[in-house]
């Protein structure tokens, strides 16, 4: 095609820019594309293509949450691709094309997520006649809850209730009996998804071996001492604001989560409360405490700024 651009002012006409530009050669998209496969941290992707010279593909694989997209160039004879690379729990958009020199088609879009990474590091920190106290390691992926299971040799399995949150890394089964053997599975779970389970042994303590009822808990970084059941506040090492309870067990232990505090830039604030901050390119944003057990916050637009070009206007500002 040739393209004239001319300039208008009044009746006047300019003489034009000319070129010539040549139109891009249509290309088919990826035909029958599906998910054949998904791990924590790859999705197999496989497709069809019509009987037509092509020079490749390319696969964008876009995450949910925001985070930079993976992009991948494929050969022309492959017709099913692992993207590695990924994050656990997430959900993805996959967008492919088919490429011939320059030209590329219109994408074929699959929603795809990768599956939830296991708990590790399984600990049994108390053990009683009746009880069982464990704590373990949250996965990487954002989670929406636990299932804990445990049964002894013989018995079907049974379920702690209620699930733990997201942000709790510990849990209490109780009503065991005494010298037992019990397997205890930790299972991630993300809405319908769940991880592999964590699994351990443990055999509870004998009945004349009971440990001692009268209990409290010392929390060195506070230097004070605390009955069974009472709560405090307390910082951790890295500054963020801690929920504290003494549950002793026999051995003093106390547990510290973040639930009720969301943590950032070195401040803390309670669930409900808002603040400002900028964003990653400058952009100024206003954040809410909603904790979910996890400290979890969420961050919007500013309502009373604009940002344009690298720079902040407030409402009413005028800029070219």
């Amino acid at each position: 095609y040739e393209v004239s651009v001319y300039a208008l002012k009044d009746t006047l006409t300019s003489r034009p820019a000319q070129g010539v530009v040549t139109t891009l050669e249509n290309v088919s998209p990826p035909r029958r594309a599906r998910v054949t496969d998904a791990t924590e941290t790859t999705i197999t992707i496989s497709w069809r293509t019509k009987t037509e010279t092509i020079t490749g593909f390319q696969v964008d694989a876009i995450p949910a949450n925001g985070q930079t997209p993976i992009q991948r160039t494929i050969r022309p004879d492959v017709r099913s691709y692992t993207i590695t690379g990924l994050q656990p729990g997430t959900d993805y958009k996959i967008h492919l094309y088919t490429l011939n020199d320059n030209a590329r088609s219109s994408p074929v879009v699959i929603d795809a997520s990768t599956a939830i990474d296991a708990p590790s590091n399984l600990r049994f920190l108390a053990t009683t006649p009746n009880s069982l106290l464990v704590s373990w390691q949250p996965p990487r992926a954002r989670i929406t809850g636990y299932i804990i299971k445990y049964e002894k040799p013989g018995s079907p399995p049974r379920e702690v209730v209620p699930r733990p949150r997201p942000g709790v890394t510990e849990a209490t089964i109780t009503g065991l009996e005494p010298g037992t053997e019990y397997t205890i599975q930790v299972i991630a779970l993300k809405n319908n998804q769940k991880s592999e389970p964590l699994i351990g042994r443990k055999k509870t303590v004998d009945q004349g071996l009971s440990q001692p009822t009268d209990d409290s808990c010392f929390d060195p970084y506070t230097v004070s001492h605390y009955a069974i059941g009472e709560e405090w506040e307390r910082l951790s090492d890295s500054g963020f604001k801690l929920s504290c309870q003494c549950l002793g067990f026999g051995s003093g232990h106390f547990r510290c989560d973040s639930s009720k505090w969301c943590h950032d830039n070195g401040v803390n604030y309670k669930i409900g409360e808002k603040w400002d901050r900028q964003g990653e390119n400058g952009q100024m944003m206003s954040c809410t405490c909603l904790g979910n057990g996890k400290g979890e916050f969420k961050c919007d637009p500013h309502e009373a700024t604009c940002y344009d070009d690298g720079k902040t206007y407030h409402v009413g500002e005028q800029w070219q």
